[in-house]
């Protein structure tokens, strides 16, 4: 969340150390790199809470016709006469 973002962007500008941080707010050291190098030149009171961070999600992946891979349609019950 965005008081997350801001104690670890604000303890990044006092000096403390990727590691400290990361075990204080209990995420990964890589995390509180992306964030410092995208809020590193951002002033103080300005940081807007991030998007997603990461791969953007992609939708099924295509079959052999191209077309994405949908699972199969439900069998419908036989027409009663």
């Amino acid at each position: 969340d965005q008081s997350k973002v801001e104690y670890i962007v604000a303890e990044k500008r006092k000096g403390t150390k990727n590691q400290i941080i990361a075990e204080a707010m209990n995420v990964t050291v890589r995390y509180v790199q992306k964030l410092w190098a995208r809020f590193k030149h951002v002033p103080e009171g300005k940081i807007v809470f991030p998007a997603r961070m990461g791969r953007p999600p992609q939708g099924p992946p295509p079959g052999p016709s191209g077309r994405p891979c949908l699972p199969p349609a439900a069998p419908s019950s036989p027409a009663r006469a």
